[in-house]
């Protein structure tokens, strides 16, 4: 697994190279595990109903998760450790027979889909400031201490999500360049659990041409996600641990029709098939 340093060898008294245009090193020095239970459940499409789901736990640790930049190598849960993670997607073709064809005309070709994505929260990574070694001209960052009397989350109504990571369990460490004890990707996030639910209605022309009409909203039961954290305590005692955007601004930022981990959102469609 590749790892990215950055140096300053100016700052050893390198003149090759000007103040602040560093030099970039990639090695083959991090590695990385995996290991899941994964289940599923595929229901054959049946008297007009179809079902989907999937279930995994996992674990997931590595030295760096990221090549890009690694400031230092320490064995830990990845950056994208998801421990539960269930999916769902099912659809259901709405029949019946109906006697009057004007009722049949109305009642048929009708559809339900649904999907539902819900996982358990990602690790956040508590750091102090960035620093330069002295001996290297790496660029590097340490985790604080903890502090053992505070607890990690504090919860009320007042805080986004109902909970904020804690500015007062953690206490910078006093001897420059030594880690602290709190380790990496001690904090978690949020969760994200979302919704989805599509009707739509086929009008037939023939066997080949016919027009569907779709109604479609994503996140519909409106269900919070939060994205990023501030995880730095630099952010000061005022901001430190709270979250400040949403799942799809961190993703991206596109809309949450088009990006998962938006507020809820709706659109009617109609579309020509042939």
């Amino acid at each position: 697994m590749l790892a990215q340093r950055f140096y300053h060898p100016e700052n050893l008294g390198n003149t090759a190279f000007s103040d602040g245009k560093g030099l970039y090193l990639t090695t083959n020095a991090a590695s990385s595990d995996y290991n899941s239970l994964q289940v599923r459940f595929d229901r054959k499409l049946s008297r007009g109903l179809q079902v989907l789901a999937a279930y995994t736990w996992s674990h997931g640790f590595d030295d760096a998760t990221s090549n890009f930049t690694v400031y230092e190598l320490e064995r830990s849960a990845s950056d994208y450790d998801i421990r539960n993670n269930f999916q769902a997607a099912a659809s259901y073709d709405i029949g019946g027979h109906y006697a009057n064809p004007f009722v049949g005309d109305v009642l048929k070709h009708w559809s339900l889909d649904a999907r539902v994505s819900a996982r358990s929260a990602l690790p956040v990574d508590i750091l102090q400031a960035q620093t330069i070694d002295a001996t290297s001209g790496a660029t590097e960052t340490f985790h604080p201490n903890r502090v053992a009397a505070q607890p990690l989350y504090l919860t009320g109504s007042e805080y986004a999500g109902g909970r904020e990571i804690n500015f007062n369990a953690f206490s910078t460490t006093t001897v420059a360049g030594v880690d602290g004890d709190a380790g990496r990707n001690l904090a978690r996030g949020f969760d994200a659990v979302q919704a989805d639910l599509t009707l739509r209605r086929d009008f037939p022309f023939n066997e080949r041409v016919g027009l569907q009409l779709r109604a479609e909203a994503y996140n519909i039961l409106n269900h919070p996600i939060y994205g990023d954290i501030r995880n730095s305590l630099s952010s000061g005692g005022a901001l430190f641990g709270q979250t400040y955007d949403t799942l799809n601004t961190q993703l991206g930022g596109l809309s949450s029709l088009y990006q998962v981990g938006g507020p809820r959102s709706m659109q009617v469609s109609l579309k020509l098939h042939f």
